[in-house]
Protein backbone atom coordinates (compact mmCIF):
# COMPACT_ATOMS: atom_id res chain seq x y z
CA UNK A 1 0.00 0.00 0.00
CA UNK A 2 0.81 3.51 -1.53
CA UNK A 3 0.48 5.83 1.93
CA UNK A 4 0.15 9.70 1.35
CA UNK A 5 0.81 12.05 4.84
CA UNK A 6 0.46 15.36 5.46
CA UNK A 7 3.62 17.10 7.40
CA UNK A 8 1.07 16.95 10.37
CA UNK A 9 0.76 12.91 10.53
CA UNK A 10 -3.13 13.32 8.70
CA UNK A 11 -3.48 10.80 5.84
CA UNK A 12 -4.47 12.22 2.79
CA UNK A 13 -4.61 9.02 0.70
CA UNK A 14 -3.69 5.20 0.25
CA UNK A 15 -3.57 3.79 -2.88
CA UNK A 16 -2.60 -0.27 -3.83
CA UNK A 17 1.03 -0.43 -4.93
CA UNK A 18 -0.27 -2.18 -8.43
CA UNK A 19 -2.25 0.90 -8.93
CA UNK A 20 0.55 3.04 -8.06
CA UNK A 21 2.69 1.05 -10.56
CA UNK A 22 0.62 2.59 -13.12
CA UNK A 23 0.82 6.22 -12.77
CA UNK A 24 3.38 8.73 -13.48
CA UNK A 25 4.35 10.98 -10.69
CA UNK A 26 2.42 13.81 -12.55
CA UNK A 27 -0.32 12.03 -12.39
CA UNK A 28 -0.52 11.07 -8.83
CA UNK A 29 -1.05 14.49 -7.77
CA UNK A 30 -3.47 15.03 -10.41
CA UNK A 31 -5.66 12.48 -8.45
CA UNK A 32 -4.59 13.99 -5.41
CA UNK A 33 -5.50 17.29 -6.18
CA UNK A 34 -9.25 16.12 -5.62
CA UNK A 35 -8.50 14.89 -2.29
CA UNK A 36 -6.46 17.47 -0.67
CA UNK A 37 -8.02 20.61 -2.23
CA UNK A 38 -4.31 21.49 -3.56
CA UNK A 39 -3.38 22.29 -7.29
CA UNK A 40 -1.01 19.38 -8.10
CA UNK A 41 1.69 21.92 -9.23
CA UNK A 42 2.58 23.23 -5.83
CA UNK A 43 2.59 19.30 -4.42
CA UNK A 44 6.20 17.70 -3.71
CA UNK A 45 5.85 13.95 -2.83
CA UNK A 46 9.19 13.18 -0.79
CA UNK A 47 10.25 9.70 0.15
CA UNK A 48 13.44 9.89 2.70
CA UNK A 49 15.16 12.30 1.69
CA UNK A 50 14.32 12.68 -2.44
CA UNK A 51 11.50 15.08 -3.55
CA UNK A 52 9.74 12.82 -6.54
CA UNK A 53 9.95 14.37 -10.35
CA UNK A 54 6.50 14.85 -11.89
CA UNK A 55 7.77 13.49 -15.45
CA UNK A 56 8.73 9.36 -13.68
CA UNK A 57 6.89 6.91 -16.03
CA UNK A 58 6.37 4.72 -12.65
CA UNK A 59 5.81 5.83 -9.15
CA UNK A 60 7.60 2.88 -8.01
CA UNK A 61 10.40 3.14 -9.85
CA UNK A 62 10.74 7.11 -8.72
CA UNK A 63 10.88 5.81 -5.32
CA UNK A 64 13.56 2.69 -5.63
CA UNK A 65 11.30 -0.14 -5.80
CA UNK A 66 11.44 -1.36 -9.25
CA UNK A 67 13.98 -3.69 -8.49
CA UNK A 68 12.39 -4.85 -5.34
CA UNK A 69 9.04 -6.15 -7.67
CA UNK A 70 11.26 -7.39 -10.94
CA UNK A 71 13.44 -9.73 -8.81
CA UNK A 72 13.40 -13.26 -8.95
CA UNK A 73 9.97 -14.91 -8.00
CA UNK A 74 7.35 -11.94 -8.89
CA UNK A 75 5.58 -11.64 -11.94
CA UNK A 76 5.34 -8.65 -13.41
CA UNK A 77 1.91 -8.44 -13.87
CA UNK A 78 1.12 -10.12 -10.22
CA UNK A 79 2.64 -8.30 -7.15
CA UNK A 80 1.87 -10.00 -4.21
CA UNK A 81 3.18 -6.81 -1.71
CA UNK A 82 -0.23 -6.11 -0.06
CA UNK A 83 1.98 -6.34 3.10
CA UNK A 84 3.98 -3.91 2.16
CA UNK A 85 3.75 -0.12 3.39
CA UNK A 86 5.11 2.66 1.58
CA UNK A 87 4.70 6.11 2.74
CA UNK A 88 5.73 9.49 1.03
CA UNK A 89 5.10 13.04 2.51
CA UNK A 90 3.23 16.03 0.73
CA UNK A 91 5.03 19.07 1.17
CA UNK A 92 2.95 21.96 -0.21
CA UNK A 93 4.95 24.97 -2.06
CA UNK A 94 3.42 28.19 -1.19
CA UNK A 95 2.77 30.97 -4.19
CA UNK A 96 5.59 32.92 -5.00
CA UNK A 97 5.95 36.63 -4.56
CA UNK A 98 5.80 37.65 -8.11
CA UNK A 99 7.50 40.51 -9.58
CA UNK A 100 5.37 42.67 -11.96
CA UNK A 101 7.79 41.69 -15.23
CA UNK A 102 6.87 37.65 -14.19
CA UNK A 103 2.77 38.75 -13.87
CA UNK A 104 2.71 40.05 -17.31
CA UNK A 105 4.45 37.35 -18.74
CA UNK A 106 2.38 35.07 -17.20
CA UNK A 107 -1.21 36.93 -18.38
CA UNK A 108 0.23 37.97 -21.64
CA UNK A 109 1.58 34.12 -22.23
CA UNK A 110 -1.99 33.03 -21.06
CA UNK A 111 -3.89 35.66 -23.81
CA UNK A 112 -1.55 33.88 -27.07
CA UNK A 113 -2.26 30.63 -25.84
CA UNK A 114 1.29 29.93 -24.60
CA UNK A 115 0.44 26.63 -22.36
CA UNK A 116 3.67 25.72 -22.17
CA UNK A 117 5.02 29.24 -21.04
CA UNK A 118 2.20 29.22 -18.41
CA UNK A 119 2.46 25.23 -17.48
CA UNK A 120 6.26 26.24 -16.46
CA UNK A 121 4.78 29.11 -14.42
CA UNK A 122 2.57 26.76 -12.84
CA UNK A 123 4.81 24.86 -11.76
CA UNK A 124 7.18 27.28 -10.66
CA UNK A 125 4.52 28.04 -8.05
CA UNK A 126 2.68 31.28 -9.82
CA UNK A 127 -0.54 31.78 -8.60
CA UNK A 128 -3.22 31.33 -11.74
CA UNK A 129 -4.96 34.17 -10.20
CA UNK A 130 -2.24 37.04 -10.98
CA UNK A 131 -3.04 40.23 -13.31
CA UNK A 132 -1.01 42.41 -14.36
CA UNK A 133 -1.47 45.62 -16.83
CA UNK A 134 -1.90 45.29 -20.02
CA UNK A 135 -2.95 47.88 -22.48
CA UNK A 136 -4.46 50.17 -19.99
CA UNK A 137 -6.63 47.08 -18.21
CA UNK A 138 -5.61 44.68 -15.43
CA UNK A 139 -6.30 41.61 -16.14
CA UNK A 140 -6.18 37.95 -14.71
CA UNK A 141 -4.80 35.80 -17.26
CA UNK A 142 -7.82 33.73 -17.13
CA UNK A 143 -9.32 37.13 -18.50
CA UNK A 144 -6.80 36.88 -21.29
CA UNK A 145 -7.42 33.35 -22.44
CA UNK A 146 -11.03 34.07 -22.33
CA UNK A 147 -11.69 37.31 -24.41
CA UNK A 148 -9.14 35.67 -26.44
CA UNK A 149 -11.03 32.80 -27.36
CA UNK A 150 -8.53 30.46 -26.01
CA UNK A 151 -10.71 27.44 -24.83
CA UNK A 152 -8.21 24.73 -23.93
CA UNK A 153 -6.07 27.80 -22.11
CA UNK A 154 -8.68 28.69 -20.42
CA UNK A 155 -9.25 24.89 -19.40
CA UNK A 156 -5.56 24.38 -18.38
CA UNK A 157 -6.16 27.25 -16.14
CA UNK A 158 -9.31 26.10 -14.19
CA UNK A 159 -8.18 23.05 -13.87
CA UNK A 160 -5.71 24.51 -11.66
CA UNK A 161 -7.80 26.90 -9.64
CA UNK A 162 -7.98 30.53 -11.58
CA UNK A 163 -11.52 31.76 -10.75
CA UNK A 164 -12.79 34.38 -12.34
CA UNK A 165 -14.01 37.91 -10.28
CA UNK A 166 -17.27 38.62 -8.74
CA UNK A 167 -18.33 40.84 -11.66
CA UNK A 168 -17.06 37.67 -13.87
CA UNK A 169 -15.07 39.97 -16.91
CA UNK A 170 -13.69 36.83 -18.33
CA UNK A 171 -17.58 35.29 -18.90
CA UNK A 172 -18.88 38.48 -19.96
CA UNK A 173 -16.36 39.19 -22.82
CA UNK A 174 -16.44 35.65 -23.95
CA UNK A 175 -19.73 36.26 -24.35
CA UNK A 176 -19.83 39.57 -25.86
CA UNK A 177 -17.53 38.26 -28.17
CA UNK A 178 -19.24 34.58 -28.94
CA UNK A 179 -16.32 32.54 -27.73
CA UNK A 180 -18.98 29.67 -27.30
CA UNK A 181 -16.53 26.82 -26.38
CA UNK A 182 -15.10 29.29 -23.60
CA UNK A 183 -18.44 30.46 -22.33
CA UNK A 184 -18.84 26.62 -21.41
CA UNK A 185 -16.26 26.24 -19.63
CA UNK A 186 -16.76 29.35 -17.93
CA UNK A 187 -20.54 28.22 -17.09
CA UNK A 188 -19.54 24.93 -15.90
CA UNK A 189 -17.00 26.81 -13.54
CA UNK A 190 -20.55 28.23 -11.63
CA UNK A 191 -20.32 31.58 -13.98
CA UNK A 192 -23.78 33.27 -13.97
CA UNK A 193 -25.99 32.31 -17.15
CA UNK A 194 -27.96 35.97 -16.36
CA UNK A 195 -24.52 37.93 -16.82
CA UNK A 196 -23.66 35.92 -19.80
CA UNK A 197 -27.09 36.01 -21.57
CA UNK A 198 -27.09 39.87 -21.05
CA UNK A 199 -23.43 40.23 -22.50
CA UNK A 200 -24.45 38.02 -25.35
CA UNK A 201 -27.76 39.39 -25.53
CA UNK A 202 -25.77 43.58 -25.82
CA UNK A 203 -23.45 42.52 -28.70
CA UNK A 204 -26.31 40.71 -30.80
CA UNK A 205 -24.37 37.22 -30.70
CA UNK A 206 -27.37 34.92 -31.37
CA UNK A 207 -26.02 31.59 -31.10
CA UNK A 208 -23.96 31.99 -27.75
CA UNK A 209 -27.47 33.10 -26.40
CA UNK A 210 -29.14 29.78 -27.55
CA UNK A 211 -26.13 27.95 -26.48
CA UNK A 212 -26.35 29.90 -22.87
CA UNK A 213 -30.01 29.27 -22.77
CA UNK A 214 -29.24 25.24 -23.61
CA UNK A 215 -26.40 25.37 -20.76
CA UNK A 216 -27.71 23.44 -17.38
CA UNK A 217 -28.75 25.22 -14.36
CA UNK A 218 -31.35 27.64 -16.17
CA UNK A 219 -31.44 31.55 -15.72
CA UNK A 220 -32.67 33.40 -12.30
CA UNK A 221 -36.10 34.41 -11.40
CA UNK A 222 -36.87 37.73 -12.52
Amino acid sequence: MLRIWRPSGQEVAAFPLHLARRKTVKELKIDLQALAAIPWYRMRLVHGCNILDNEFMDVCMAIGMFSYFTRPGYSTNCYRAEDLLVDLQLLVIPFREPSPVHAHMFVEAAGWGLEFSVRRMLEECHDPNLAADLGGERLTALQNASRCGLASTVRLLLEVGARDLPSQPALVDASRKGHDDVVDLLLAAAGNKDLALKAAAEAGRVQTMQRILGAPGGLTPA
